[in-house]
C-alpha cells in the first residue's frame, strides 16, 4: 500500500512554533522576577506584550502538531490499526514523558515546582487516549470528543470550582493558583485536531481544495474572533501562565486552530519545492522538538537568571541571551 512522504508543511509549522518558543520564554523570564508572575515589573515589558501576545498565537498551536505526529506514527497508510505492539510502545514513550515532565520541573525551577502538571505531562497522557481512541472507536467520534472538549471547559470549571485544589480535578480544569498548566479541558481538542487534520492529509488525493476550504473557513472564524476582540489571550503580570492563557475562552481556542489552518496552508503553497537540509534550521528544530524543549527550558531559565543578576539586565543582554538559546537548541535538534 501507498506511503505517505513526510509533511513538509507540518514540519515548518512546528519548527516555526519552536522558535517562537525560545525567544517567548527568554522575553517572559527576563522581565517576570517570579516564574508565575509578580505585582510590579519593568515598564520595558510593557513595550514586549504586544509582540508576545502575537507570537502567542504561534506557539500555542505546537501540541496540534504532536496529534498529527501521533497519526503519523500509528501508520502513514488511510487505514489505522492499533495493535497492541504499537499501543504498548505509545503507553511506554507517554511514561517517559511524563517523567521527563516531572524532572523538568524540578531541575528548572526546585523541589516545590516538581509536582506542577505542564506540557510533557499533558502530551504524555493525550497521546495515550487517542491511541485507544483510535483502536477502538471509528473516526467520527474524534470529532465529537473535541467539541465537546471544547464547548464543555468553561461549564465544567464552573461545577468543580469547589474541588479547584484537588490535583486530578485541577489536571482536567485548571486552577488559578499557577501550577496547573495545559488542562485537558479545553487543550485536549488540540491534539485531536492535529489528529484529524494529519488523517485527512493522509486520506486526502485532492488537498488543493482541502487547503481552500481550511482557509476559507479560518478566515471566517478569525473575522468573527477579531470583531469579539478574542483572538488574544488576556494578559494578568500577577499570573503571567495563569488563566488569561490556560483558560481561555472557547472562541480564542478556535482562532489559534484557525492561525494553525492558514500556517499550514501557506506553508504548503510557498514551501511545496524548498529542499530539506538534514542539518537545516526548520528540520532539526522540528524533528529535534523534545530534546529542545526540555533543554532549553532547564538551561535556559537558569541561564537568564545568572546573567540578569551578576552581569546585566539590559534589553541587549536579552537579545543575546535569545540568540545563544536559538543556537544552542539548534545543536540539540541536529
Amino acid at each position: 500500500m501507498h506511503r505517505i512522504e513526510r509533511w513538509g508543511a507540518l514540519d515548518f509549522v512546528k519548527a516555526f512554533g519552536v522558535l517562537l518558543m525560545i525567544v517567548l520564554h527568554v522575553v517572559v523570564w527576563w522581565y517576570i522576577p517570579l516564574d508565575y508572575g509578580a505585582k510590579t515589573i519593568s515598564d520595558k515589558f510593557f513595550v514586549f506584550l504586544p509582540f508576545l501576545k502575537f507570537i502567542g498565537l504561534f506557539v500555542i498551536i505546537i501540541p496540534i502538531t504532536a496529534g498529527a505526529s501521533l497519526r503519523f506514527y500509528l501508520t502513514k497508510n488511510k487505514l489505522i490499526k492499533v495493535k497492541n505492539q504499537k499501543l504498548k510502545k505509545i503507553f511506554n514513550k507517554s511514561i517517559l514523558l511524563i517523567i521527563f515532565g516531572y524532572l523538568l520541573n524540578l531541575l528548572a525551577w526546585g523541589k516545590e515546582e516538581f509536582l506542577n502538571w505542564d506540557v510533557l505531562q499533558f502530551v504524555g497522557v493525550s497521546m495515550v487516549l487517542v491511541a485507544l481512541m483510535a483502536k477502538f472507536l471509528p473516526m467520527s467520534f474524534f470529532w465529537v470528543v473535541g467539541a465537546f472538549v471544547l464547548l464543555s471547559a468553561s461549564f465544567l470549571r464552573q461545577i468543580l470550582d469547589n474541588w479547584k485544589l484537588n490535583y486530578f480535578v485541577a489536571v482536567f480544569v485548571s486552577n488559578n493558583e499557577g501550577n496547573f498548566f495545559w488542562p485537558f479541558f479545553p487543550w485536549f481538542v488540540f491534539i485531536i485536531y492535529g489528529f484529524l487534520i494529519a488523517d485527512f492529509y493522509i486520506k486526502t488525493r485532492n488537498r488543493k481544495k482541502i487547503y481552500l476550504k481550511m482557509a476559507i473557513l479560518s478566515i471566517s472564524i478569525l473575522v468573527v474572533i477579531l470583531y469579539k476582540r478574542l483572538l488574544f489571550f488576556k494578559e494578568d503580570i500577577t499570573n503571567i501562565w495563569g488563566p488569561g492563557i490556560f483558560q481561555a475562552p472557547a472562541l480564542t481556542l478556535l482562532g489559534n486552530i484557525s492561525i494553525f489552518n492558514l500556517m499550514l496552508v501557506m506553508s504548503a503553497l510557498f514551501l511545496k519545492d524548498i529542499k530539506w537540509n538534514k542539518y537545516g534550521i526548520l528540520n532539526s528544530f522540528s524533528k529535534g522538538i523534545l530534546w529542545i524543549y526540555i533543554l532549553h527550558i532547564v538551561i535556559g531559565y537558569h541561564l537568564v537568571n545568572i546573567i540578569k543578576i551578576n552581569f546585566s539586565a539590559s534589553t541587549f543582554a536579552m537579545a543575546i541571551i535569545a540568540i545563544i538559546l536559538i543556537f544552542i537548541s539548534y545543536i540539540i535538534g541536529v
